[in-house]
């Protein structure tokens, strides 16, 4: 093998490993739908260019490289199975006018009538609302007013959509439930989605106040290795407590959330 394809490996290797703390990181249920999206987006790209380079060896490297980076770009495909996955096939052609209407010979004496364009000739204008674009919704689990991304159209309506700050799937809600009037003046019980909205909101009181709380503060610095359950002082998080400890970096609770935190 040439120095220039084993620099490729190492690059490639290299790459592989940083991924999998990020993707560690993004699989976390407090993670963004972004960060969640991006981190399978690299990681299908570091896969492409495995199999890219995989092909222009020979067959003796070939089987050497499988046994080695080939099992690391495995496990990183396996773990990333689970975040979202990026759209992929070409868009499909649209046809001129012309070649919609030359498909057949007209059988009717009307003029035919073109998608989008009124009998009077003027352009329709283009709907409120498509699948994948976004729109303002109430998230249960978030307990608030979020964009969200829409999966599912009913009469020209969002019916479902997907949360970009949590990922979760649901019904579209235009406003706040808690602006409505109760049906009732008696007590209804607390719904699932209330309790976990009030747990997590019981959660992150209980992390402010710990953090706040907090008498022996490590300051985050390169080199130095931490416990779970640590309370530690980054420069531009501030104080957090440390959730899991990998290899070359740290995932760590924020007051603002979960964070990948570097070691090296």
């Amino acid at each position: 093998m040439e120095v220039s394809e084993q620099a490729a490996v190492r690059a490639i290797v290299d790459e592989a490993d940083d991924l999998m703390d990020q993707v560690e990181a993004a699989l976390d249920e407090h993670a963004e739908f972004s960060v969640m999206f991006e981190s399978r987006r690299r990681v299908d790209d570091v896969a492409r260019r495995y199999r890219e380079l995989l092909a222009s060896f020979s067959e003796a490297d070939r089987s050497t490289v499988e046994r080695g980076i080939g099992r690391r770009v495995v496990d990183l495909q396996k773990l990333a199975s689970r975040l979202p996955s990026v759209a992929s096939g070409n868009p499909a052609s649209a046809k001129t006018k012309s070649e919609f209407f030359e498909t057949r010979p007209p059988t009717s004496s009307r003029p035919p009538v073109t998608i989008g364009v009124t009998s009077s000739g003027r352009q329709e204008p283009p709907p409120k609302f498509r699948v994948g674009g976004e729109v303002e919704s109430w998230c249960g689990p978030c307990d608030d007013m979020r964009s969200h991304v829409i999966i599912a159209m009913v009469g020209g309506e969002p019916a479902q959509v997907t949360c970009q700050s949590c990922g979760a799937k649901h019904k579209h809600k235009s406003e706040s439930p808690k602006k409505k009037a109760p049906r009732s003046v008696s007590a209804r019980p607390a719904s699932p989605v209330d309790r976990e909205a009030s747990k997590r909101a019981a959660e992150k009181q209980h992390l402010l106040d710990e953090l706040r709380n907090a008498q022996n503060v490590r300051p985050v610095a390169p080199g130095e290795r931490y416990r779970s359950g640590e309370i530690i002082d980054h420069p531009e998080h501030g104080r957090g407590k440390v959730d899991t400890v990998l290899p070359r970096s740290m995932l760590v609770r924020f007051a603002s959330g979960l964070k990948t935190v570097k070691l090296t």
